[in-house]
């Protein structure tokens, strides 16, 4: 199957969804009866999201945001219909003789939910998922997720089936064989965008959700649904919550602090969430083979201020102000690296560069939102208007005097580890000032109409997009007087570029989707069909895309649900795809395209009278056109003047839940085969750059017994090799791979509640949590990437040549120890 023509691909596909789309309306309905009614709290307020189903059948909904839920069923006797959101106790109730009634009755049952107590350190996966396919997180807890970067998502994004990651100082992510730049993030249905030009995950800051405002996450590895936009590889959508009452949270730590505040004004009618951030990468980059003085200072203000002008009308303005800056003065590095121990291999080697310079970085941007919301009945149509401004800047000088040495690699010596050859020397003068500069501003429209057994989402969005680029990069490598490359007149500059660019586009896109659920006497079914297009005016592309998912729960085994989603993804170039490497544009770029193919099972299971859950996933995606590309560090770099042909297949796995009473766990692995052939250079299929062929995920989590407030935390991940090559050089030469990344964390913390006549309790402090985190427990040598540098080797050592080049590993953080106290007024 991994080696269909094209063409073969793509007709399958159609004819499959052709198939599955006639069978649908073939299918009969039954006799039902409805049962409607309202959930809401305590005080009266509605609830949304609550799950209401009938007890032991497959008949479910969920509450809209006012509170009300319909559904149709069949009659029975003796049927209870249970009422369940986070946070809340699950309600039971019974419902009257319904055997008697006619086909067009109705029944009235409202409920009202009562507040659950738990404690604040449980990360939560939601078994009951809002689409099939899609991993729904509550993120309770998540604050104090251990992983390097506190309270940033992406610590548990990495351990989710599909995902790789393999640079704990960034929030990036590759999702089944894509790259950084083909993930859809959402927040409340507004694009989350991010910088163009950072090169590495010691730049990077923040991320941009923050996790003390989310409700809820949604994931989507792949077979996403048409109402989401135009990428290849994946969804995030996430969702602020609006606060019902007062609320401060302050955390401390060694890694950053911030403050965190929610309000809500008299009988809700406006509210504010909000809060300040500031992140320190300096307690890991101090295990770094480089030395130096490290100033990174990362910080940003985010909140969410709502306002209902009447019940069914309210408006909803997002802010988000981030300052990034990395400042850098090297001193030394020393890297050893190679076969020391092992006699089967040919060197080990030790790289020491002495440095002058220094960097000075910034990363800076606004993200501004009004959202109108208009909600009433069944129906709710939402206008937003988004801004998002980004001033990037990378300014540095460095110099650096270095040599490479092979050591004694024998342990049986005495000198083992000992330099017992120079293999030769070097210098470099590395200089850049570059200037970035993006906005993009979108108005868009989305509706919803949603009753009992039918759903529909439709919508449209204009964005402008703008982008301006100031290259001024260079670097010299000289030995003994001579530039390299050495041509015996002038000074030959190894990397040479410059380029003004500016650019411009603009985009429409639209959408309509349709989600329909069908019982039968078999079980239930949910048909899920829509189509999505967009003109794109720079590329003068106009697309419409089909997106089409069926899930099955049968009735002899409701625990089970079975799912098929096909659909065709087109991500048209932004500014990265057009960009050569000598930084002039390729404006000849088009769209890339992609094919999904992806067959699922969930099964809930009892295991020690608790529950589990199981997902697997076997996914195909046929790439038809897609832009060949490296990876440096975190930044991708394409090969604009190239296209090729190319495919990613695999499987995902994941079980999770009680392997402790009372806290969710999970493992996940995955399997992954990607490969492309770029058109017209008779290599035919090679490895891409993200062909991870094993991921291994982990997070458990414990208690001390008797005692849930004592918490322990494990996250593992395990990533084997990638293949990687000299940059620059063409996708041909990479025929080396990074070594496998592996990493183990673990989080301690104590969760601690005030007591009326505490003394922190006077001073107004409800309650908070000291955790205490273990980065790389295990001191593992993770590589994120190669320096390829030119040494001009030792007279003695002829065989060599001129010049020699070598590959230099720059590696990760070493073991380190963080330290947070968080509060709660």
């Amino acid at each position: 199957m991994l080696f269909l023509k094209p063409k073969t691909i793509e007709v399958k596909i159609k004819l499959i969804g052709l198939v599955i789309f006639l069978g649908y309306f073939g299918l009969h309905a039954q006799t039902l009866i409805t049962i409607e009614g309202k959930v809401t709290d305590t005080s009266g307020k509605p609830l949304e999201s609550v799950s209401v189903a009938v007890k032991n059948t497959i008949f479910g909904t969920a509450t809209n945001a006012n509170g009300y839920y319909r559904m149709q069923v069949p009659a029975r006797k003796n049927m209870q219909l249970a009422a369940s959101s986070i946070g809340y106790e699950t309600k039971i109730a019974m419902l009257p003789e319904t055997n008697g009634l006619n086909e067009n009755s109705v029944l009235t049952v409202d409920i009202v939910l009562e507040n659950k107590v738990t404690g604040i350190g449980e990360i939560i996966i939601s078994d009951k998922q809002l689409n099939p396919g899609t991993h729904r997180i509550v993120p309770k807890g998540l604050r104090v997720l251990p992983g390097g970067m506190s309270a940033e998502l992406q610590n548990l994004l990495k351990t989710m089936p599909g995902v790789s990651v393999n640079n704990e100082f960034s929030s990036q992510y590759s999702v089944r064989g894509g790259n950084y730049d083909e993930n859809l993030i959402y927040v409340n249905d507004i694009e989350i965008h991010r910088p163009l030009s950072i090169r590495s995950g010691y730049q990077e800051g923040l991320s941009f959700i923050n996790l003390n405002m989310v409700s809820g996450i949604n994931f989507s590895s792949g077979g996403f649904e048409a109402k989401y936009g135009d990428k290849l590889a994946s969804v995030l959508d996430v969702s602020y919550f609006k606060p019902k009452e007062k609320l401060l949270k302050t955390s401390i730590g060694l890694t950053g602090a911030s403050v965190h505040g929610e309000y809500s004004g008299k009988n809700n009618r406006w509210s504010y969430i909000g809060g300040m951030r500031y992140k320190t990468t300096k307690v890991l980059l101090a295990g770094l083979d480089i030395s130096g003085d490290y100033n990174p200072v990362f910080l940003d203000y985010q909140s969410l201020l709502s306002f209902k002008i009447n019940a069914n009308f309210n408006v909803q303005y997002l802010a988000n102000v981030v300052s990034n800056t990395f400042n850098f003065v090297p001193e030394q590095q020393n890297t050893a690296y190679g076969a020391l121990g092992n006699s089967d291999l040919a060197q080990s080697l030790e790289f020491n560069t002495y440095f002058e310079g220094k960097e000075n970085d910034s990363f800076s941007g606004a993200t501004n939102a009004l959202t109108f919301n208009y909600d009433k009945n069944e129906t709710l149509h939402k206008f937003i208007f988004s801004n998002y401004t980004g001033y990037e800047k990378e300014r540095f000088d460095i110099a650096g005097a270095y040599y490479l040495n092979e050591l004694e690699k024998d342990l049986s010596k005495e000198n083992a580890g000992d330099s017992i050859l120079n293999i030769g020397i070097g210098a470099y003068l590395h200089h850049a000032r570059n200037y970035l500069n993006q906005q993009i501003s979108t108005a868009a429209y989305k509706g919803n109409l949603s009753k009992s057994l039918l759903s529909m989402w439709w919508g449209a969005e204009f964005r402008t997009e703008k982008i301006t680029e100031q290259l001024s990069e260079w670097k010299m490598i000289d030995s003994l007087g001579y530039s390299i490359p050495y041509s015996g007149q002038n000074i030959t500059l190894a990397e040479y570029t410059v380029a003004n660019n500016s650019l411009s586009n603009n985009r429409i896109s639209v959408y309509w989707q349709a989600s329909y659920l069908f019982h039968n006497l078999s079980g239930k079914f949910r048909f899920t069909g829509g189509l999505r297009g967009f003109i794109n005016q720079l590329t003068s592309e106009r697309y419409l895309t089909p997106r089409f998912s069926v899930s099955f729960t049968p009735e002899a085994a409701n625990n089970t649900t079975w799912r098929l989603a096909l659909g065709q993804y087109i991500q048209p170039p932004y500014y990265k795809e057009f960009k050569l490497f000598n930084g002039a544009l390729y404006l000849s770029q088009l769209s890339q395209k992609s094919w999904h193919a992806v067959v699922s099972n969930e099964t809930n299971f009892m295991m020690w009278n608790r529950n589990f859950k199981f997902i697997g996933e076997l996914y195909f995606k046929y790439f038809s056109r897609i832009i060949p590309f490296e990876q440096e560090n975190v930044r991708i770099n394409y090969y604009a003047e190239q296209t090729a042909i190319g495919y990613a297949a695999g499987a995902d796995f994941k079980v999770y839940g009680e392997f402790v009473e009372g806290v969710d766990s999970w493992f996940s692995l995955s399997l992954l085969k990607t490969m492309e052939d770029i058109d017209n250079d008779k290599l035919g299929y090679i490895a891409r750059p993200t062909d991870r062929r094993l991921n291994v995920g982990v997070f458990f989590q414990d208690y001390l017994p008797g005692n849930k407030t004592f918490r322990f935390s494990f996250t593992a991940v395990y990533g084997s090799s990638t293949p990687y090559g000299p940059p620059k050089t063409g996708r041909a030469e990479a025929v080396f791979t990074l070594p496998a990344y592996k990493r183990i964390d673990l989080g301690f913390s104590k969760e601690f509640n005030a007591k009326e006549n505490s003394w922190y309790r006077k001073l107004g402090i409800k309650g908070g949590q000291l955790s205490l985190e273990v980065f790389n427990m295990f001191k593992f040598k993770n590589t994120i990437s190669y320096s390829w540098l030119r040494v001009v080797p030792n007279s003695a050592l002829p065989q060599f040549g001129d010049t020699y080049q070598f590959p230099v590993p720059n590696r990760l953080s070493d073991r380190r120890i963080g330290l947070n106290l968080n509060l709660d007024f």
